[in-house]
């Protein structure tokens, strides 16, 4: 029996409420957000795209996090069952992929830029 988050338990309970608080508080304020780029003229000044692009890598890597959270608690309470090894094991290469895929792949400053031109 683990100890982290089992089912029905007051720190099961506080972490569930918690989790969905920050969900929809994210929710919003990427919504809110994403408007009031939206709504910066009709030609968007490249400070703007930047930021937009930002704002879409924070929710993929927000919703990855989220994916991974939710398998691990069913992996922890759902043992008998073996799907959920590997639902948590996709959703950690999920996560990884889109760590690598916006910090390095598609990152803001160009990493390999001088080394390239060597």
């Amino acid at each position: 029996m683990s100890w982290w988050l089992i089912n029905g338990s007051v720190s099961f309970n506080i972490f569930v409420t918690a989790f969905l608080i920050i969900i929809v508080l994210y929710n919003v304020m990427y919504l809110v957000v994403m408007e009031k780029l939206t709504q910066c003229g009709d030609k968007p000044s490249v400070l703007v795209i930047e930021r937009k692009r930002l704002l879409r890598r924070s929710f993929c890597i927000f919703w990855a996090t989220v994916v991974m959270v939710c398998s691990s608690i069913m992996y922890v309470n759902m043992k008998e069952s073996s799907y959920w090894n590997y639902a948590f094991a996709l959703s950690n290469v999920l996560l990884v992929t889109i760590f690598f895929t916006c910090y390095i792949a598609k990152s803001e400053v160009e990493l390999f830029g001088d080394f390239l031109e060597r």
